[in-house]
């Protein structure tokens, strides 16, 4: 719980709003406007549970001293018992937000988690977390869902802006993971192992079991960016074999849904292979390379080129088993 709302809940406990049934004072109005207020906080952090809770004693409050607390203004009512009845209304009009606020999150929660929901029903989802967070913009649960939604949706660029202005991510674990995942995914390599390594320094001596998460990402980032190095390098120094063996561990360390990066390790491989005249196979890893990254251009080029190179190898085949063996001629002599 934010430390701010702690010290409210100790001044709330000291007003209590307790006083003689029917009497309005300006403590009580006052202790209920507060209430209000904190159950209002309690929504923009995302806990509908304690904002009810909040709005709940208000109410109660307000029944105790008024016998239509959301009625109209009763006539011969005073000022204070007017003032009272109006900050009831609030609560109970806060409290229908918080009820529509509950229901559609429970529901798209319950969407968010089938794995196979169509494009169109994804996109829906992320619409509706954009409205909850908008109710809520200090809440780290409606920011997971709708970074994850936006993850889903492949909005790499959008997740690192939203993650970016929210500063919820140098907080939660989670989202940290998240916000690193997403820089990743758009090349940004380095960059995502120095956010995940600043986060794990900051949080050293919390024993949060997720950051031991953000830390086995990090270290295979890590590892991947360093061998991947290598691999470039020898492709560089046309030392095929070694290029072809680091390649293949860059492969197995790589995040399967990281395309772009699995793109470039494909098509780097299939280089190499293409250096030991393995043709057919660098073929293959072309075809995945070019299916995951279209944009690639010269990976399409160096597919072509590499088919029409085992065409003319088949062809040179085929028209060495036509013509047979060739033997010498000889001239006879009487």
């Amino acid at each position: 719980m934010p430390a701010f709302l702690q010290k409210w809940q100790h001044l709330l406990r000291s007003m209590d709003g307790r006083g003689d049934a029917g009497v309005v004072s300006t403590n009580t109005i006052d202790y209920c406007q507060e209430l209000v207020a904190l159950a209002r906080s309690w929504k923009l952090i995302g806990d509908i549970i304690q904002a009810r809770s909040t709005l709940g004693k208000c109410c109660e409050v307000t029944r105790r001293h008024l016998k239509t607390p959301f009625a109209k203004s009763m006539p011969f009512e005073n000022g204070e018992h007017q003032k009272l009845r109006h900050v009831a209304i609030a609560a109970k009009e806060l409290l229908l937000e918080c009820v529509a606020f509950q229901i559609s999150l429970a529901r798209n929660k319950e969407l968010f988690r089938r794995h196979d929901a169509p494009s169109n029903v994804q996109a829906a989802l992320t619409k509706d977390f954009w409205m909850l967070f908008r109710q809520a913009p200090i809440s780290v649960e409606i920011a997971f869902l709708l970074s994850h939604s936006l993850m889903k949706q492949r909005q790499f660029t959008l997740v690192i802006r939203f993650l970016e202005q929210a500063h919820l991510a140098d907080e939660n674990a989670e989202l940290t993971l998240i916000h690193v995942r997403a820089l990743e995914y758009v090349g940004f390599y380095r960059q995502a192992i120095d956010m995940a390594e600043q986060f794990i320094d900051q949080r050293y001596n919390d024993n949060v079991t997720s950051i031991e998460a953000v830390e086995v990402h990090c270290n295979r980032m890590t590892k991947l960016l360093a061998c991947r190095e290598k691999a470039d390098e020898f492709l560089r120094l046309e030392q095929y074999e070694k290029a072809v063996n680091h390649y293949q561990e860059c492969l197995a360390l790589v995040d399967s849904t990281d395309r772009k990066q699995f793109a470039a390790l494909l098509y780097g491989h299939a280089n190499a292979l293409l250096g030991l005249e393995q043709i057919s196979t660098a073929i293959d890893d072309l075809r995945k390379s070019v299916q995951l990254d279209p944009t690639n251009k010269i990976a399409s080029i160096r597919l072509q080129t590499a088919c029409l190179q085992l065409e003319t190898e088949r062809i040179k085949k085929k028209l060495s088993r036509k013509r047979g063996p060739k033997f010498p001629i000889t001239s006879s002599t009487s």
